[in-house]
């Protein structure tokens, strides 16, 4: 064999590893963006599963068991807003603004001894009016409340933001 074939040898031997090595780096990338896929799905399930579950609940503390505000009353103050005795996590909740509480010891995900997502602050909810275009921020009791709901992981490109308005009606 002369000088030419071995360099022709090495060089194909050089493109075919090279080759090989590209064709491996889009196998990884793909199997990572399924892999990333698979967890942002997750993180969406798990967020409108919550969501859904604060949304069955009674709009507020006061509305009694038909649904209805009794007379001379009025919803949960601003200030107030939140957990009341006894309501340590969402099996013992019983309206909207309960949630407000859902905090990192609440909620954790846990696959093979892992924490893999985690409310990154407590979820809030608050009174909400529609101003026309979008839902604002009250500041006084109203008959819509907003729930959101932020969950963050390792395994998730950024923070993952969801929300829901729930009116009492």
């Amino acid at each position: 064999m002369g000088r030419a074939e071995l360099i022709l040898v090495f060089g194909a031997i050089a493109i075919f590893g090279i080759f090989s090595l590209t064709i491996l780096d889009m196998q990884i990338r793909t199997r990572i963006s399924n892999v990333n896929r698979k967890y942002e799905d997750a993180a969406v399930s798990l967020a409108h599963s919550y969501l859904n579950m604060a949304g069955n609940e009674k709009y507020d503390e006061r509305v009694n068991s038909d649904g209805k505000l009794p007379s001379g009353l009025s919803f949960t103050h601003v200030d107030s807003l939140g957990t009341e005795t006894g309501e340590i996590n969402p099996a013992n909740y019983d309206d909207l603004d309960d949630y407000m509480d859902l905090t990192n010891d609440t909620l954790v995900v846990d696959i093979g001894g892992e924490s893999i997502f985690n409310v990154t602050d407590s979820c809030t909810v608050y009174y909400v009016d529609h101003n026309g275009t979008e839902w604002v921020g009250s500041g006084s009791i109203s008959d819509n409340k907003k729930i959101e709901f932020r969950l963050n992981s390792d395994y998730l490109p950024s923070e993952a933001n969801f929300s829901r308005v729930i009116s009492y009606r």
